[in-house]
């Protein structure tokens, strides 16, 4: 079959087809349109860019690739980033020959919808498999950030040191938002993590999230979840500074997993606790007993405003959670 293919932006009236196309195209699992539209289209900087390939000739959707705004906060200047999320291609049009891949296709089709909302960044943790077609493409900017574990449960749980408290986070008010305020300081990018963006982004996940006190004042936040066979996931991680904010966090979270461990006749019980850790936090992890696990999460990054050096955002002075 050879044929030929266009390249659109999503339409309101493709919403219905998109969220069957999920169904039809992926092994995902059932997405309701409520939930499309709280992961894709009610997001906190607006709707995604769903960048859409469809036959010339029919009109008929058949792939999709989608791109979802967010703010990246580059050295204190937050800019507009997108993240791209969910290519999906179906076998009929592998049969269009002519043009380049349409997953191609549609990432630069999407990259003009992107430049002409005014975005800056495009930022990706994509699975490691990957990475050899990465390569291909000068103007991505790649590397690299290790998992690290600890086996679950614990002899005990870690102590906390003198004033440390922690407990199930009770509010997303603006004890979150000036948190925030403190942990942007400590990396030189991480995507903006306050109480409305994180609030989003964790909403439609089974998170817990543990709010850490310092004599009443929150110094550290995290969501955490089971993730895969038997291991309990770190991710999102804020704290007021890189030492012992840190430390008791990690601390704490990792006292969650082992009151999961812990849990009898788990189905699947927990062996492990496990982090991404940045330069700045490996040190931390290292004294809590954390050891170098056998992963590593992939960054890539791709400048689409040329005011914005490459240092600046070099993959080295990135905060990514383990759920990016």
């Amino acid at each position: 079959m050879v044929g030929h293919l266009t390249y659109r932006l999503y339409q309101e009236e493709d919403l219905l087809t998109l969220v069957q196309f999920w169904e039809q195209e992926t092994n995902w699992g059932k997405i309701t349109v409520e939930k499309w539209r709280q992961q894709f289209i009610d997001t906190p900087y607006g709707e995604a860019s769903i960048a859409l390939a469809t036959n010339a000739d029919t009109g008929q959707i058949l792939g999709q690739f989608i791109f979802i705004p967010c703010l990246v906060c580059v050295n204190g200047r937050d800019v507009l980033a997108f993240r791209p999320f969910a290519p999906i291609i179906t076998k009929a049009a592998r049969g269009f020959l002519s043009g380049a891949h349409p997953i191609i296709e549609m990432y630069w089709h999407g990259v003009r919808g992107l430049q002409a909302r005014g975005g800056s960044l495009i930022y990706m943790v994509p699975d490691p498999r990957w990475l050899r077609f990465f390569r291909m493409f000068p103007f991505l900017t790649g590397g690299s950030f290790p998992l690290w574990s600890l086996p679950m449960p614990l002899a005990a749980p870690l102590p906390l040191d003198d004033g440390y408290t922690m407990k199930p986070l009770e509010m997303w008010d603006q004890l979150v938002d000036k948190l925030w305020h403190k942990a942007s300081c400590l990396h030189g990018c991480q995507v903006v993590r306050n109480s409305q963006t994180l609030r989003w982004k964790i909403g439609t996940g089974d998170y817990t999230v543990t709010a850490v006190e310092r004599e009443g004042e929150m110094v550290g936040l995290v969501a955490s979840q089971q993730r895969g066979d038997r291991q309990w996931l770190i991710c999102d991680l804020l704290t007021a500074d890189a030492e012992d904010s840190l430390r008791n966090t990690l601390s704490a979270v990792t006292n969650v997993a082992h009151c999961e461990a812990v849990i009898p006749d788990r189905e699947k019980p927990i062996i492990k606790v496990a982090v991404l850790a940045t330069p700045i936090m490996e040190p931390v992890v290292r004294r809590l007993g954390f050891v170098r696990d056998a992963y590593d999460f992939p960054l890539i990054v791709h400048i689409l405003d040329p005011t914005i050096p490459n240092e600046d955002v070099a993959p080295t002075r990135w905060y990514i959670s383990a759920n990016d």
